[in-house]
């Protein structure tokens, strides 16, 4: 188990690959992701938290958009 994963990918990518990405986790880790748009963060935030993670942290700049999560 991992305190902390980085993902700088997209969209599509993410929204299928962040159960895989929890099931990684220590309990108490960060998921940090980047590489999408701000559009997209619900769409993220969705899938994330149907697998337990809580949203604590984004950022955006230029529209594109970077967000942490914790398990």
């Amino acid at each position: 188990k991992y305190d902390i994963v980085l993902a700088n990918i997209n969209r599509n990518i993410l929204l299928h690959q962040i159960p895989s990405y929890a099931t990684f986790m220590a309990a108490g880790a960060s998921l940090v992701i980047s590489g999408f748009y701000e559009t997209d963060i619900a769409d993220i935030q969705a899938v994330a938290e149907s697998v337990g993670l809580k949203k604590v942290a984004q950022l955006s700049k230029n529209q594109w958009a970077s967000v942490v999560f914790i398990s």
